[in-house]
């Protein structure tokens, strides 16, 4: 589950409302695609899911999944020890827990997870534009955040 936390959150570059709200219908493993319903103040798109990813969440709802469960029908994806729906607050103690584990000593939370997505795939070379989309960005003045950061990370 831990994994499928990681793997949603920075390998999909989920917001933490957008993770929570994932069912095992959204999951499109013959298109590699992750449907992220709209909310409130963002809109719904397609997130494509690398191999690995792919491969954590697949094995996750496969193998994991179904021993936390304790036969309680529940469709979202990521589910509490006792078979409920997780919310953030719980994902984010996990990830704070999972950081503490590490003994990694920055501050980390879920939405760092999505902010070093965005930078990874600018340092890997993909333009702004697609970067917006894969966020669901409606304005690429909230991408142009992560050049700026990139433009930091490289003077540093």
């Amino acid at each position: 589950r831990d994994r499928a936390i990681l793997s949603l959150y920075y390998g999909c570059g989920l917001r933490n409302r957008e993770g929570q709200r994932i069912e095992l219908t959204h999951l499109h493993y013959q298109q590699d695609l992750l449907q992220v319903l709209p909310g409130k103040t963002y809109q719904g798109r397609y997130v494509p899911m690398s191999p690995s990813v792919k491969a954590t969440l697949q094995a996750y709802q496969d193998y994991s999944r179904p021993y936390l469960t304790n036969q309680k029908s529940c469709n979202k994806l990521i589910i509490s020890t006792t078979g409920s729906p997780m919310r953030g607050n719980s994902m984010r103690e996990r990830i704070k827990k999972l950081v503490s584990q590490a003994q990694i000593t920055k501050t980390i939370c879920l939405h760092s997870l999505r902010h070093s997505i965005a930078t990874h795939l600018l340092q890997s070379g993909m333009p702004l534009e697609q970067i917006s989309r894969f966020l669901g960005h409606k304005q690429l003045d909230s991408t142009q955040i992560y050049t700026r950061l990139v433009e930091e990370l490289d003077h540093a």
